[in-house]
C-alpha cells in the first residue's frame, strides 16, 4: 500500500466524498518499476502529474521509507510468484491531523504486472467515536464528558498492551515500569471505566473495555499519538502488524 507511510493531503470535506470509493490505482512492472499512477496518489506520495513513467523508473525507494520499500517489494514478488492477492490497512492521519482508515489491494495481472487500488474505509462506529474524541494537543481521550473522565496516553498505552494480551513483566518492561505500577494503573483504570460503563462493581476491566467499544479501538492501533503508521498485511496465511515512521 504505497500511501500508508505518507501523510494524507485531503482536507476532511473531501474525504467525506471519498470514504468508501476507490481513490487511487496504479500497475507496477515486474522488474520494480511504475508503469501507471492515479493522479491522486501521484499527489499523495509527490510524483508530478507530468511524469511520464514509461520513461522514468520510478520505484518504491523514490517514495516511502527504504524499511517500508523493502517490504512492498517482498510483498509484491511474492504476489507475482504465488499469484496470490495481498490486502493491507493502515491509520494515517490527513492535513488537518485526523486519523483515517485506508485500505489497499494487489493482485498479479495476466500480463505479470501488479495492479493496486487504495480505498479510504468506513470507521465501525465504535472505534470511530473514540478516534473523534482523541485529544492530540493534550495527549488525552475522553472517556465520558459528564463524568470529566480522560485516559492518558501512558494509561492508553498500557491498555493497549493490556488487551493484547502482554504479561504484566513484559508490560513493565516495554513502558520501563515496575510490574507494581502497571497493577496499580490497571486498577485506576477499572475504576474509570466501572463510572463510565454503567457496569456493576464486579465487572473485570476486559468487560468494561468490551461494553463501551474501546477494545477493538486499543487494537486498531498500539499508540493514537505517535505519528508511526502501523500497516496490517492481510492475506490467506498470514496477518502480520509492522509500524513504519511518519514521512513528512
Amino acid at each position: 500500500m504505497t500511501s500508508a507511510a505518507a501523510q494524507l493531503a485531503f482536507p476532511d470535506e473531501l474525504l467525506e466524498e471519498l470514504v468508501g470509493n476507490v481513490y487511487g490505482h496504479l500497475e507496477k512492472s515486474a522488474e520494480g518499476y511504475y508503469i501507471a499512477m492515479s493522479d491522486v496518489l501521484r499527489t499523495l506520495n509527490g510524483i508530478p502529474p507530468d511524469l511520464d513513467l514509461s520513461t522514468a523508473k520510478l520505484t518504491d525507494h523514490d517514495m516511502v521509507t527504504s524499511d517500508m520499500a523493502e517490504a512492498i517489494i517482498e510483498s509484491d514478488n511474492r504476489i507475482l510468484t504465488t499469484g496470490e492477492s495481498v490486502s493491507a490497512y493502515a491509520w494515517v492521519k490527513n492535513e488537518e491531523g485526523r486519523w483515517i482508515k485506508i485500505f489497499g489491494m494487489r493482485q498479479r495481472t495476466p500480463q505479470n504486472t501488479i495492479l493496486g487500488h487504495t480505498f479510504i474505509g468506513i470507521n465501525t462506529e465504535r472505534i470511530g467515536v473514540w478516534v473523534e474524541r482523541l485529544d492530540h494537543k493534550t495527549e488525552t481521550l475522553l472517556l465520558s464528558e459528564r463524568d470529566n473522565q480522560f485516559l492518558s496516553r501512558r494509561e492508553l498505552r498500557i491498555l493497549s498492551l493490556f488487551v493484547d494480551g502482554a504479561p504484566r513483566k513484559d508490560m513493565a518492561q516495554d513502558l520501563c515500569l515496575s510490574v507494581k505500577s502497571i497493577e496499580k494503573a490497571l486498577t485506576r483504570m477499572r475504576v474509570k471505566m466501572l463510572a463510565v460503563s454503567g457496569l456493576d462493581n464486579k465487572a473485570s476491566l476486559q468487560r468494561c473495555l468490551n461494553q463501551l467499544g474501546l477494545t477493538a479501538f486499543l487494537l486498531e492501533k498500539p499508540d493514537w499519538f505517535s505519528d508511526e503508521h502501523q500497516v496490517v498485511v492481510i492475506n490467506s496465511l498470514n496477518r502480520k502488524k509492522v509500524s513504519y515512521p511518519h514521512q513528512k
